[in-house]
């Protein structure tokens, strides 16, 4: 089955995640947020804010200050994998609503409802210093 999505629509989302973007970063230098990894998807409006501080307690403190900042996501999940490595992943389809007094950065007046979000971070299971070790030996 053939696509029936052209280019130019494609090119169209990526400019309207862009300029949510754009909008989110100004806000949130505003606000004193941490500065994380951002990709603009190539098909749908879509943003994607990595945590990616060195620390896990970085990359937790990071992930919690932009949900926090962004309001009440569509979709969260807290996944461990098999290797203890913890997942957090939340979605804001279209916006969000406030909380805790402040305005959310996905407020639908200011148009943010033009690009969907995702907020994801990897904590990693800490090694015990046996098996530290022996990571640095192989």
């Amino acid at each position: 089955m053939t696509s029936t999505i052209t280019a130019a629509e494609q090119i169209r989302w990526q400019r309207d995640a862009a300029a949510v973007l754009g909008k989110l970063l100004e806000l949130a230098a505003a606000r004193g947020l941490p500065v994380i990894s951002w990709t603009v998807a190539n098909a749908g409006a879509r943003l994607v804010g990595r945590c990616d501080r060195h620390s896990d307690e970085g990359r937790r403190a990071e992930w919690a200050a932009w949900r926090e900042a962004l309001g009440e996501p569509d979709t969260e999940r807290e996944d461990t994998d098999r290797s203890g490595t913890v997942h957090l992943v939340a979605v804001w389809d279209r916006g969000g609503s406030a909380g805790k007094g402040l305005r959310p950065l996905l407020s639908d007046r200011d148009g943010y409802q033009r690009a969907g979000v995702v907020l994801s971070a990897d904590i990693y299971e800490d090694l015990d210093e046996d098996d530290a070790a022996g990571e640095v030996a192989r």
